[in-house]
């Protein structure tokens, strides 16, 4: 999902180091034999065109975002889960530039089942916060992504 058109596109795929397990790309899963490390590489479309409101908005930022997997919660009324927090964050010193896409890769190791999700905005906030009524949406765009889960045998 993302608002403003601040990007066109965005793909993650996760990877085994070793090789042995395949990968997987957003919605679905790499299943890892043992403990160990996970290649993510995420690709996003920011354009050179206005979106349209007029503007020409740009990436200020990406979080990687990472939370275990436990099973279903016996409340099913929460909507959170204590185990995520934003691992990395990656501003423009991070990323590879090649026309109008970003492009990043980074390596970190897993012990347990995993989910990973990426979401971007044109902010220097550093969580999102609700819009006041009568605030400009224009200025306070974001991105998110659906997970990519990693699961271990």
């Amino acid at each position: 999902m993302t608002t403003g058109d601040l990007i066109t596109e965005l793909d993650i795929s996760v990877s085994d180091v070793e090789g042995e397990s395949g990968s997987a790309q957003t919605g679905g899963t790499v299943t890892l034999a043992t403990p160990g490390e996970i290649d993510i590489s995420i690709r996003v479309r920011d354009p050179l065109e206005a979106n349209y409101n007029g503007d020409n908005p740009e990436v200020a930022r990406i979080d990687l975002i990472i939370g275990n997997v436990t099973g279903p919660y016996e409340d099913r009324t929460l909507d959170t889960n204590q185990s995520t927090s934003v691992v990395k964050r990656f501003s423009a010193l991070d990323w590879r530039r090649r026309g109008e896409f970003l492009e990043i890769n980074h390596r970190i190791s897993v012990t347990a089942p995993v989910y990973i999700r990426v979401r971007g905005t044109n902010t220097n906030e550093p969580e999102p916060r609700a819009d006041p009524p009568d605030e400009d949406p224009w200025p306070d765009l974001w991105f998110y992504s659906n997970p990519v889960f990693v699961d271990i045998r």
